[in-house]
């Protein structure tokens, strides 16, 4: 369903929960309270299904405001990836970070500036949230075939070149307990960010020579495999928003060293 249409839907259906930032960016309401308005709004945006009051509304569907009493959506999205929390609060955190450099120590745009920090302060504070729950109840690392030298070895072929972590901290990436690790390889478009796409290419190969099970796949669901990149690369922004849903690419030079550095592993007992 598209943006405009489940606009013009949460218009007619509630007008009274749709509030927008006033002209010049002023937020009027309290951090939370605007915060559970954008992320409803980003859901109805970008949703494949809204139901009202429990029954699923067609594309040219309208209801009467007065007879609406709940608004649901299935928070999947129209490439069938399932619409993540993160990926809102990452797009928030980018709009304010925005408006808090353009009202730095303006006098006229004080109010602006402070209640834009004020809501940054909760969305870091709910990404936060996010991830500690994550670490506690569902984030598992990869099952794999590779033996404890093996795992070793590859954790000395990326070292300085693609990662920066412990021994340790890398092979729990093969457990039932991982732990974050940073990733150091860099975009050729954008060298101060990590390159999301040599991850999808390390991860994908680990796959394609049968060293890792990738979470969901088969169903065609990968919202549990970018939920787990999430956790193990933390400084790397909005995997399933990537070019491709993050398909690796062929006969890239990183792509040529990660597959010889995999290819390696089977001569190690």
């Amino acid at each position: 369903m598209g943006k405009m249409k489940a606009a013009k839907i949460l218009k007619e259906i509630h007008p009274e929960r749709v509030r927008y930032t006033a002209a010049k960016g002023i937020f009027k309401e309290g951090a939370k309270n605007r915060y559970e308005k954008n992320l409803q709004r980003w859901y109805l945006d970008n949703s494949t299904e809204i139901k009202i009051d429990g029954v699923l509304i067609g594309e040219d569907e309208f209801f009467d405001s007065s007879t609406a009493k709940t608004i649901e959506t299935n928070k999947i999205d129209l490439n069938g990836i399932l619409l993540n929390e993160s990926t809102f609060i990452d797009k928030e955190l980018n709009q304010g970070r925005a408006i808090i450099e353009k009202t730095l120590g303006s006098d006229l745009n004080r109010d602006t500036y402070e209640e834009t920090k004020t809501y940054i302060d909760y969305l870091e504070s709910r990404k936060n949230d996010i991830c500690n729950n994550h670490t506690r109840t569902t984030i598992k690392g990869f099952s794999t075939s590779l033996s404890e030298p093996q795992q070793k070895e590859l954790f000395k072929a990326l070292s300085g070149n693609y990662i920066e972590c412990s021994e340790a901290e890398f092979l729990a990436m093969f457990s039932d307990t991982p732990k974050p690790i940073k990733w150091i390889d860099t975009s050729t478009t954008h060298p101060t960010k990590p390159n999301k796409q040599t991850i999808f290419e390390f991860i994908y190969l680990l796959s394609e020579f049968q060293h890792i099970v990738l979470p969901d796949l088969e169903k065609g669901n990968k919202a549990n495999l970018f939920r787990v990149l999430e956790f193990l690369f933390p400084e790397v922004e909005n995997f399933a928003n990537s070019s491709g849903s993050g398909k690796s690419q062929q006969n890239t030079q990183r792509q040529k060293e990660l597959r010889r550095a995999i290819e390696k592993l089977s001569l190690i007992d």
